[in-house]
């Protein structure tokens, strides 16, 4: 397990969340203290598209649930309609809570090409 509680920005928190994939293998968490700041949980977002990594816990897990069902039904219509700093900033609040954790399930095999929007 790996704990990740440093500097704020996303850049910052993003080479953490590398370093931290690098170093656990499956069966093996990333915990993310302060996700619901909007640069950490841009980082967050871009870990959890990851095909190793779901997300398992937070202090509402059944609204992180919620808001990814959420996301994937209204995101295409709600990111054409508002601006990105808009959509981002009604959605992450209840996107992901206060502290997060990712499981690693399998092997990170994901090729040089590979990206998902976040």
């Amino acid at each position: 397990m790996v704990f990740i509680d440093g500097w704020h920005t996303f850049d910052q928190t993003l080479v953490d969340m590398y370093f931290a994939n690098r170093l656990i293998g499956p069966g093996g968490y990333i915990v993310v203290d302060d996700a619901a700041w909007p640069s950490v949980s841009k980082a967050v977002s871009y870990f959890a598209n990851y095909p190793c990594y779901r997300v398992v816990g937070g202090s509402s897990v059944f609204a992180a649930k919620l808001a990814n069902l959420l996301a994937k039904l209204l995101k295409p219509i709600a990111e054409t309609v508002f601006p990105r700093w808009l959509y981002d900033h009604a959605y992450r609040p209840v996107k992901y809570p206060t502290m997060v954790a990712l499981q690693k399930v399998g092997e990170d095999k994901r090729s040089f090409r590979w990206f998902r929007s976040f």
